[in-house]
């Protein structure tokens, strides 16, 4: 599955900069394999009305009655790639189909949209807008029930293997235990017969028991090892003032505290990535160069998991 997510230009842009966008979103989505399931969701700026001549493509079940410029193109993009607009075909009440509130809080749009194609259209079950999230936005979050079909094929299930602390393996005794140990399967050995069998499944069971009682495993490492109990104290004094009712001394209030846990948080990631930039430094002083790198390849981020929920 591959999830494109876009973000389209206003009503308001002129027309080169709208077929620009669209060009962007043709060659990015014919790049996807073709075996993959296509989801496109984002913010794409437009209104879809309840005429029937976009019926192939949209639903009857829309915040808006007509459809605007940028509409027409998106109901056009859809019927050119056999999409459909997945989020104009559930029933909703107008409350749940809101997604952009305008700040005189009277208009509301539903602009953002998810698409997939016909032949998936059965996979996603719901959408929906939860009004009461949490998206420090004018946008309200979108809710996308998606049901996976899951391959009959059944693969085996493997552990994830847990790694050896290797860094011990440094100090002279840990050294000497090992070398103790195959010293020991050695002369073992030559009182039995020798098959070549029999010398690996020794040696495997030598040098993991030695192992596990001289160096043990690593540590799983936090992606945020910096999140401590002040940035979280502070995001839930955000959250809290957040949800109270809105005014306008309590919306004052409320980006006080936003601003104060968006600084506290980048002051604590910042001061952990200079300590691992020292402690890679010295690494390299060292000649610790695996640690270094694994400091370097930390750094640089991770891949999350492709988990759709």
């Amino acid at each position: 599955m591959t999830l494109m997510n876009v973000y389209a230009p206003i009503e308001e842009k002129e027309e080169e900069v709208k077929d620009y966008f669209y060009q962007q979103t043709e060659g990015t989505y014919g790049s996807i394999p073709s075996n993959d399931i296509k989801v496109i969701l984002g913010d794409l700026t437009a209104k879809i009305g309840k005429e029937k001549e976009y019926r192939g493509v949209t639903g009857i079940e829309t915040l808006h009655d007509t459809t605007n410029r940028n509409g027409i193109k998106l109901t056009d993009f859809a019927e050119s790639k056999n999409l459909i607009i997945s989020s104009t075909y559930f029933l909703h009440k107008n409350i749940h189909k809101r997604i952009w509130a305008a700040p005189d809080g009277v208009t509301f749009n539903q602009i953002d949209h998810v698409l997939t194609e016909k032949q998936f259209a059965m996979n996603i079950l719901d959408v929906r807008t939860l009004r009461g999230a949490n998206c420090d936005s004018d946008h309200y979050l979108v809710q996308v029930k998606y049901r996976c079909k899951i391959s009959c094929q059944r693969s085996k299930q493997y552990e994830k293997c847990k790694k050896f602390n290797i860094d011990k393996i440094m100090e002279s005794d840990k050294r000497e235990a090992f070398q103790n140990k195959i010293k020991e399967i050695n002369d073992n050995r030559a009182n039995k017969e020798v098959t070549v069998e029999g010398i690996w499944v020794d040696f495997k069971t030598a040098i993991i028991t030695e192992a596990e009682r001289t160096l043990g495993y690593q540590e799983t490492q936090d992606n945020r090892e910096w999140f401590n109990e002040e940035c979280r104290e502070s995001i839930n004094l955000k959250n809290k003032k957040y949800m109270e009712r809105p005014t306008r001394a309590r919306n004052e209030v409320y980006k006080e505290a936003r601003r104060k846990a968006d600084k506290i948080c980048r002051k604590k990631k910042q001061a952990f990535l200079n300590e691992q930039l020292l402690q890679m430094e010295e690494d390299f002083k060292n000649n610790k160069t695996k640690n270094a790198f694994g400091r370097i390849k930390y750094m640089k981020g991770f891949k999350p998991k492709t988990e759709f929920i």
